[in-house]
């Protein structure tokens, strides 16, 4: 009787050990399995377009610390529409900013790049 509760107790270690190993392999496994998503190279481009357009509009800005960039959904610049036809990007800036008068508007502007490979040179940048 003795030897049966001996060989019980050892197979109930031996079956937690295993679902013990057994979990933590499976943690090890999974972990390795996410990743962050790759950003493509479009998005780049296009999130680099923004930035550049962004920057420009600051400089031209009668108070470029006023500027609220990501007006339209709490976020930052980021949310500008921006497209990519061929070499050519069009972003479509939006943003809150003073004017001269110290009053509050929104601003709207319309911003044109061209790329080349990752480079990216500003063709046109006006306020509409």
């Amino acid at each position: 009787m003795q030897a049966l509760k001996l060989i019980m107790k050892t197979a109930a270690i031996g079956l937690f050990v295993g679902i013990v190993a057994f979990a933590a392999l499976f943690i090890w496994i999974m972990r390795g399995t996410e990743t962050e998503p790759e950003i493509s190279d479009a998005d780049k481009l296009r999130s680099n377009a923004r930035l550049i357009c962004r920057d420009e509009i600051a400089r031209r800005l009668k108070d470029p610390d006023s500027a609220d960039w990501g007006m339209k959904s709490g976020t930052w610049y980021a949310t500008w529409p921006a497209s990519i036809k061929g070499s050519d990007i069009s972003v479509a800036p939006e943003f809150r900013a003073s004017n001269s008068f110290g009053a509050r508007i929104i601003s709207k502007w319309d911003c044109s790049l061209k790329a080349d490979g990752q480079d990216l040179r500003l063709v046109n940048l006006r306020e509409i």
